[in-house]
């Protein structure tokens, strides 16, 4: 991971840019977050430089500090004046992990040091079009810092739509392009041209997506891309860290941007800006074994798949230590959050007994064996030339009783030497079933690593994409809420932490690319930041309800779209069969009940607080259900499960004012809002958007990269909503 270097820019960043109109930055509506030693006093004696993001689009421009805050709160405030606030919340992940409480957070307002025009503007085909800037960071005139794609800068006119692309589950590694190179160059050329391989590479479909998004935004219908999670497949390449090691971020980064090798891989970067949150992906520092799902996401058998093992890690060393050392620790120590249950009592003792059991008795039997080791080899050396006897004169059956009859070896040696040998296979077969047992639960530890959590890994993600777990923004009349989904609620760690975290009814392959995990999302405050998400939104939706006044199943004065990685709803495979099917009957959407004729929608989610969550979306708070608090969220874009699903809230009509539950239905939702137009600003209740990934394939998505393009007009009709595919 990387080491912070001081002072540094830490926002606006790749992940987290500053949209800004010619005229709002000549206001001073700029502000930028700096990261500076304890003894610096003062955030305004800096300078800053804004850089053409690509060569010969836009020119540079100097940025004056007018005015700096220290940032030395990580709490919530009583309320937010406006959302761009969210971004002076500084996570204690970056105060006291990243930069060891070492350092100061200032705000720093910003003011261009010279007119803007049209000129510091991209030209594309006659139209001046919306154009990236890096921001630099400079003290007594010298280079101090910099971030790359940080500013945006555009001329907005009043009947411009506001048009953005949802993206997710980009899953980037540089093992993909290294694995892409190896079936290329030795596994098809040992098959032959008659049947050669495909390889899935991930890296290569946002590579595609990219040239897609940037014909769009050179034709003006996109202002921005929402990347929503599982932005990296797994973070370190393998399981030894040094401090010289390139990870994925960097990785990401240079696909984003253009940089390394990517312009020889026909990529040049994306030219419009980027938002980004986290996914359980991110969290992971290691990766798991290529035959994982090798099929479905790889489109790699899975012996083919296992060719690439020596690409898996950086060292089998490293691999086998990592392995080893969770093995003995949850031999020697047994789990703790096994013991929360009786059947799982047993089965941590169970597990525990059988490995020192085993112990004992191989180490008894081979003291046993080795007291009586001699008598053993002495009368199996005698049975041994007595069998040669035999096979050389070929004496017939009767013969060879005769000879047993008369043969000085008593009947009970014999019967000692037949149970001798009897035990001797006993033992054999004892110690091949131990091997298998511990083998099989080695491979269970080897999938419980590529799961494995580490808030370490975030490291280079907050330093150079976005510094952030939760922030909003708006763009005109649209406001977008983005949330972190934390990592998966199973992990290695969840054996032996005294069951601190969360597992129920979860599969270690349901943490694996493809599969459906569930989330820590929306839990209590932690060490990450000190804050409960819902407080956090609570208090977004309010300054969005006292700036527009808007209250849900009114008209709409603004839209309200929240962003987060896993979903709020889903189902599971055989459950959406069933739905889809009672949907095809009926011809109309699905209410989901609960119950043992109904569905189970938190397969896979966040689950945590997600009553609440619902009842924020409709507007309404969870303890006070009778009259409406906030203005409710139109779109709920999330995706984690690699698949196009879609569900709707609504607050049941005939509800009592003071108690009810919200109506959760599936259907097609986004075909029928671009439908149904009139009123272009109609109140349809929440839609839950599930968009299909960007890389890895699914069962119902085969086709990638996926992403789901949206426009909203002027008068706040969606036009466009629909999930679409390259």
């Amino acid at each position: 991971m990387s080491e912070p270097r001081l002072p540094r820019i830490l926002g606006p960043n790749l992940g987290c840019p500053e949209l800004a109109s010619i005229e709002a930055l000549e206001k001073g509506n700029l502000s930028a977050i700096i990261v500076v030693h304890p003894d610096d006093t003062e955030g305004a004696r800096y300078e800053f430089r804004a850089v053409p993001s690509y060569a010969g689009q836009g020119r540079a421009f100097s940025l004056k500090p007018t005015e700096s805050t220290l940032l030395d709160k990580d709490t919530l405030p009583p309320y937010f004046d406006d959302v761009g606030e969210t971004r002076f919340l500084i996570s204690r992940l970056l105060r006291d992990s990243v930069f060891k409480g070492q350092a100061r957070f200032w705000k720093v307002r910003l003011r261009p040091d010279e007119a803007l025009d049209l000129q510091h503007l991209r030209e594309v085909g006659g139209a001046r079009r919306p154009t990236l800037y890096d921001l630099v960071l400079c003290h007594d005139g010298r280079p101090v810092g910099q971030t790359k794609h940080s500013l945006c800068l555009s001329v907005r006119s009043p009947s411009h739509p506001v048009r953005f692309i949802h993206l997710t589950d980009l899953h980037v590694a540089e093992r993909n392009d290294i694995w892409e190179d190896e079936v290329n160059s030795t596994l098809n050329a040992a098959r032959g041209a008659s049947e050669p391989l495909t390889f899935i590479n991930f890296n290569e479909r946002l590579r595609r997506f990219i040239r897609e998004a940037n014909v769009l935004g050179d034709a003006g219908e996109l202002d921005f891309v929402l990347a929503l999670g599982d932005l990296v497949d797994f973070v370190l390449p393998g399981f030894e860290e040094t401090a010289t090691l390139q990870n994925n971020w960097q990785v990401l980064i240079d696909i984003l941007t253009g940089g390394g090798d990517e312009v020889r891989r026909g990529n040049p970067g994306l030219r419009v800006p980027i938002f980004t949150t986290l996914g359980n992906h991110d969290w992971r520092p290691y990766p798991y074994p290529p035959e994982f799902n090798s099929q479905l996401i790889y489109s790699l058998p899975p012996q083919e798949a296992q060719e690439l093992d020596f690409l898996y890690a950086d060292s089998s060393e490293a691999a086998a230590a990592k392995v080893s050392e969770v093995h003995a620790k949850l031999v020697a120590e047994g789990s703790p959050i096994l013991g929360k249950s009786w059947w799982g009592t047993t089965v941590g003792l169970g597990l525990r007994w059988f490995a020192v059991a085993w112990h004992r008795i191989w180490t008894r039997s081979l003291a046993l064996a080795g007291h009586y080791l001699q008598l053993l080899l002495a009368t199996l050396f005698v049975a041994a030339l007595g069998s040669g006897g035999l096979a050389t004169r070929q004496w017939r059956v009767t013969q060879l009783s005769q000879l047993l009859a008369n043969w000085p070896v008593s009947t009970s040696a014999l019967t000692a030497i037949a149970l001798i040998l009897a035990i001797t296979i006993l033992l054999v077969l004892l110690r091949l079933a131990g091997d298998w047992v511990n083998g099989k639960l080695r491979d269970k530890i080897t999938a419980l690593l590529a799961i494995q959590t580490d808030a370490r890994a975030l490291t280079d993600y907050f330093l150079s994409i976005n510094p952030y777990f939760n922030y909003a923004f708006r763009l005109d009349d649209c406001y977008f809420l983005l949330l972190d989904t934390g990592y998966d609620a199973l992990t290695a760690q969840s054996f032996w932490d005294n069951g601190v975290k969360k597992l129920q009814h979860l599969r270690v392959r349901d943490n694996i690319v493809g599969g459906s995990p569930e989330s820590i999302a929306f839990f209590q405050p932690n060490e990450y930041y000190p804050y409960s998400q819902i407080a956090w939104l609570e208090l977004v939706l309010d300054c969005i309800r006292r700036s527009y006044h808007q209250l849900p199943g009114t008209d709409r004065r603004c839209r309200v779209f929240a962003g987060l990685h896993a979903p709020p709803a889903n189902l599971s495979p055989k459950d959406r069969k069933k739905v889809d099917a009672l949907w095809q009957r009926q011809g109309r959407p699905v209410l989901i009940r609960r119950g043992w004729r109904g569905f189970d929608i938190r397969y896979g989610t966040l689950n945590h607080y997600l009553s609440e969550f619902f009842y924020l979306c409709l507007g309404y708070r969870e303890s006070a259900m009778e009259a409406p608090s906030g203005p409710g969220i139109d779109c709920v874009l999330a995706g984690h499960v690699h698949w196009n699903l879609e569900f709707r809230l609504d607050k049941p009509r005939n509800s009592g004012s003071a108690s009810w539950n919200p109506e959760v239905y599936y259907g097609n939702f986004s075909e029928e809002v671009e439908q149904q137009l009139t009123p272009p600003n109609r109140w349809w209740g929440t839609l839950l958007l599930q968009t299909a990934a960007c890389g890895p394939p699914s069962h119902t998505q085969p086709r990638t990269p996926n992403f789901r393009y949206i426009t909203v007009t002027k008068d706040l009709g969606i036009t466009t909503l629909r999930p679409r595919c390259l």
